[in-house]
């Protein structure tokens, strides 16, 4: 099956396993029935909004079983919130995460140095979706458990192309987000550039997902 990582749609064919993104304030009862994985956390573009019963909700959906990836969460200096309240949330996130155990699916924009602290003392893995990350960051980074997902940024951003190279092969996955694309046509493209078969492309990314999880 092509592991989608993280999406913010259903499966799109029996073909796809996916982790879906749930936005926090969907009632519990709209997952629990759900018949694939999900990611349940407040993303840092809401964290200036008034998130009620922010703790309870938190832990009551982490309890659950298909409740598999606390994301996605993060930090982003270029959109208009306040850092501080992202910083607040993305903490409390944490905890959680750490508590259950959780790996993080994480939005990180223009924030990569805000993020090391966390990383460095959290042990629960970092999955950076949508990488976009410099050769000195990814180094930086390869010494702790962090994870770095591609998506439709392989088809039309050189620099992310070469990045996606340069990761080693235990540290990859692959996504599709908001993009309207299949997550096949991704897994052509990372295949390509690894000069791969898809297969392969395949094995080796539901092998990061097995140690992972």
């Amino acid at each position: 099956m092509y592991l989608n990582l993280h999406t913010h749609r259903k499966p799109q064919s029996p073909q796809e396993f996916c982790i879906r993104n749930a936005f926090f304030p969907k009632r519990i009862e709209s997952i629990s029935h759900l018949p694939y994985p999900v990611s349940v956390g407040v993303h840092p573009w809401f964290s200036g909004e008034k998130v009620m019963d922010f703790t309870q909700k938190m832990e009551a959906f982490l309890a659950m079983k298909n409740v598999i990836a606390v994301g996605e969460i993060g930090l982003d200096r270029v959109k208009n919130v306040p850092f501080s309240q992202q910083v607040e949330v993305f903490e409390q996130q944490l905890f959680w995460a750490e508590k259950y155990q959780k790996p993080i699916i994480l939005h990180c924009v223009k924030a990569i140095s805000d993020i090391f602290p966390y990383l460095k003392k959290t042990k629960v893995p970092f999955i950076f979706h949508q990488f976009d990350g410099n050769e000195r960051q990814l180094a930086q980074l390869l010494p702790y458990p962090a994870y770095f997902s591609f998506g439709k940024n392989l088809f039309t951003s050189p620099k992310s192309q070469n990045m996606f190279n340069l990761v080693p092969e235990n540290r990859y996955f692959l996504e599709t987000d908001i993009a309207a694309i299949r997550i096949e046509k991704v897994y052509a493209q990372a295949a390509l550039l690894k000069n791969i078969s898809e297969e392969n492309v395949k094995a080796q990314v539901h092998n990061n997902f097995y140690y992972l999880i």
